[in-house]
């Protein structure tokens, strides 16, 4: 969450109120739904400073996949990168040199999104500028503006917002006179319409308007003032903005319910793997009863103990059933690390398609955050979730090479303790 990345920049009491309530990434489904359909009306300003212009859709995701370093091909190479050398003689930073640099890669990346951002999501944005663009619209000015509907609770503030979106569309309607409604909701229902109506030309507009709305109507038409014209196009252009933001949140769920999706599939092969005999845990039970049931021997002044040689001998079996173990599970969990990774690249790479073809659909207006047709926040989260991909798949090639070293190491020890004698 870019909240939690801005580390202590905490955000105004404005930002707060938006992003707990209204932004359609957190909002709770129905009054999610009512924002979006409230916004078809919102009636604010199109402009390009609501459309984003920074990093979104830029980071190339799959470079970061790729560069998480993968699990050791053998047992032998996760002790070399997990103990350097000579594995009896360790070198305690050498895990760290081989999983450091991709960690610290995506952290700068988390911190070109946070000064991308803070500035306008966190403490240093101007709360004032905010309020005064929410304030704005006309939903919220028909609600009593952003101070009254804070101190509205969740049915409040849907009710109050319902009945100023029905003001502002009768509104438009008797601004405009009857034909020009009848006209202005065709316009809104057909988007194909509206498109061939506004590349028309001036004359070929009045012949489509004399068509339509019958002769005597076009005679007796008032003109539209420019008030009212821009009061239509904010609307219309609300209507798209609403389109867009259902789109991007619509996509970006997929992808990351996509991503869920290969996620807890791994957990559930790497669950299944742990429940196949013969576990560690096994070997070690098995150890147990076996050197219980050893003979024992009196060895002058030690008195009583096991038979030296056959506890050799059961020590060296053990460690080498440990190694088989693992050598085994190295060789299933890089097969799912494979397969986890490709999931996690056919997800990025939908997701960078869309953006290299729709960046243009998400919206970085602030009163945005509001009326819920800001995309920009949600997608700003969504990128940075797409960093932890590798980070995660790095942090678990970590411990997967951490596991596989230790049990080369215990194997290794063993021999050297209880090798030939």
């Amino acid at each position: 969450m870019l909240s939690d990345l801005l580390k202590g920049e905490k955000l105004s009491s404005l930002y707060h109120f938006i992003l707990l309530t209204h932004n359609p990434y957190f909002m709770k489904p129905a009054f999610k739904m009512f924002t979006l359909a409230a916004g078809i009306f919102c009636g604010l300003a199109f402009s390009a400073s609501g459309q984003q212009q920074g990093l979104i859709g830029k980071t190339n995701f799959l470079s970061y996949l790729e560069e998480a370093p993968p699990p050791p091909a053998s047992l032998q190479e996760a002790a070399r990168i997990a103990y350097g050398p000579d594995i009896l003689q360790p070198d305690p930073l050498a895990l760290q040199r081989v999983f450091q640099p991709i960690r610290d890669k995506v952290e700068r990346t988390r911190e070109q999104y946070r000064q991308a951002y803070a500035g306008k999501y966190g403490q240093d944005g101007d709360a004032g500028q905010a309020s005064a663009a929410v304030n704005g619209n006309p939903i919220v000015a028909g609600m009593g503006g952003v101070e009254k509907v804070q101190q509205m609770d969740e049915a409040q503030a849907e009710a109050a917002a319902r009945q100023a979106a029905a003001g502002y569309q009768q509104d438009i309607m008797q601004s405009m006179g009857g034909d020009m409604a009848v006209l202005y909701q065709k316009m809104l229902s057909d988007p194909a319409y509206r498109e061939r109506f506004e590349k028309m030309n001036d004359q070929e507009k009045a012949l489509e308007l004399q068509k339509y709305m019958g002769p005597a109507s076009t005679n007796n038409m008032t003109p539209m003032t420019p008030q009212q014209m821009a009061k239509q196009q904010q609307s219309l252009h609300s209507r798209d903005k609403v389109r867009d933001a259902m789109e991007v949140n619509e996509k970006i769920t997929a992808i990351y319910q996509q991503l869920q999706d290969a996620a807890a599939a791994f957990g559930r092969a790497m669950d299944e793997w742990k429940a196949t005999p013969v576990s560690h845990e096994d070997i070690e039970a098995e150890f147990n009863q076996k050197y219980n049931a050893l003979p024992e021997i009196v060895a002058g002044e030690a008195g009583r103990q096991k038979d030296p040689e056959q506890f050799r001998l059961l020590k060296l079996r053990t460690a080498e059933a440990h190694r088989e173990r693992a050598a085994n599970g190295l060789k299933r969990h890089t097969a799912l690390y494979g397969e986890l990774k490709q999931q996690y690249k056919l997800a990025v790479s939908d997701y960078l398609g869309y953006m290299s073809r729709n960046s243009h659909k998400v919206n970085g207006d602030i009163a945005g955050l509001y009326d819920g047709t800001n995309t920009e926040l949600a997608v700003i989260d969504f990128e940075i979730s797409l960093l932890g991909l590798a980070e995660g798949l790095a942090k678990w090639s970590e411990e997967l090479t951490q596991e596989a070293a230790s049990w080369e190491k215990y194997y290794q020890e063993t021999q050297a303790a209880f090798g030939q004698r």
